[in-house]
């Protein structure tokens, strides 16, 4: 698997019903932005097939906001890993003080 969208894992492989699925993250637009569950078709020494099924978009499904890595099925359970973004100590007087205050001083020269 060389493709960003699918190729690096997001949990273990599980079977439900006697079918193997293996969830992968999708890292495109941002690192484990998405889960994605894929069937897998096929898999021997010689050859690997696999099916999306499902998407989870961490965008979509708070708390995860930001990232969506892990999809673990165990037991009957299910744990995921992800993370979300607010404005920290640090954060946000970068991202939202730091340009007023480029602004000001920009004025003053």
């Amino acid at each position: 698997k060389k493709d960003i969208t699918n190729s690096r894992p997001g949990g273990h492989f599980f079977e439900v019903a006697g079918v193997l699925y293996r969830p992968v993250q999708d890292s495109k637009e941002r690192y484990g932005r998405k889960i994605r569950i894929m069937r897998v078709e096929k898999l021997t020494v010689d050859d690997f097939q696999e099916t999306e099924v499902a998407v989870f978009d961490s965008d979509k499904f708070p708390p995860y906001n930001k990232g969506f890595h892990t999809f673990n099925v165990e037991d009957g359970f299910i744990v995921v890993d992800g993370y979300q973004e607010k404005y920290s100590f640090f954060i946000k007087p970068l991202c939202v003080k730091m340009p007023s205050l480029m602004k000001k001083l920009g004025e003053k020269r």
